[in-house]
């Protein structure tokens, strides 16, 4: 397996595994209504609402660049030609009787 820690240059990739699983992009009218759009007519916010930081580059290079500043770890999966997986996980600390623990948030 191919395996190495994920750099900023990987946002991308990493970005479209992601939005590859979301079949329907959707955001909520002023009237309140959900209407169905393309990912490309969603605000950063709204591409964030269905799923994190992982649904635009933006916010998946923001993420990406905190974890690589100690604060996690990220790895990708890669053949030759791409980015074929992604995993990721914290540190955290939780209250009783929870305590420090290891979270992993993508796999």
């Amino acid at each position: 397996m191919a395996v190495r820690q994920a750099i900023l240059d990987d946002t991308r990739a990493i970005c479209h595994l992601f939005i590859a699983s979301i079949d329907r992009w959707q955001r909520m009218t002023a009237d309140g209504q959900v209407e169905d759009v393309t990912y490309d007519d969603l605000s950063i916010y709204d591409r964030w609402l269905h799923g994190g930081a992982w649904m635009s580059v933006e916010t998946g290079a923001l993420w990406l660049s905190h974890l690589a500043s100690g604060k996690g770890l990220a790895l990708v999966h890669h053949d030759q030609k791409s980015i074929t997986g992604y995993a990721e996980a914290t540190i955290s600390q939780e209250a009783a009787p929870y305590g420090k623990h290891l979270h992993i948030n993508a796999l």
